[in-house]
């Protein structure tokens, strides 16, 4: 199925890009900083190549079972000047 492949495609593609961000985060100090500040005020203790080992470990089915899961826990109602 191609929508299949595509989705698949697009998973890799992002987890790709991601990798990459956070492989490149050690070549720019600023970046670095930003990185363990983000990581302190979180309270995480995981270095880039972990994350980036993290994200490489996410499959499909990761994906799909999250999605599945996701519930809507707010609810807007838009008003407006009536037009009539």
């Amino acid at each position: 199925m191609t929508i299949q492949r595509d989705m698949l495609q697009e998973l890799e593609d992002a987890k790709r890009s991601l990798i990459s961000a956070y492989r490149s985060v050690a070549d720019f100090p600023a970046a670095l900083e930003s990185y363990w500040l983000n990581q302190i005020l979180l309270g995480q203790d995981y270095d880039p190549d972990t994350c980036a080992a993290l994200i490489e470990s996410v499959s499909a089915a990761d994906v799909l079972r999250v999605a599945n899961s996701a519930e809507c826990d707010a609810i807007y109602f838009l008003k407006g000047e009536s037009h009539e």
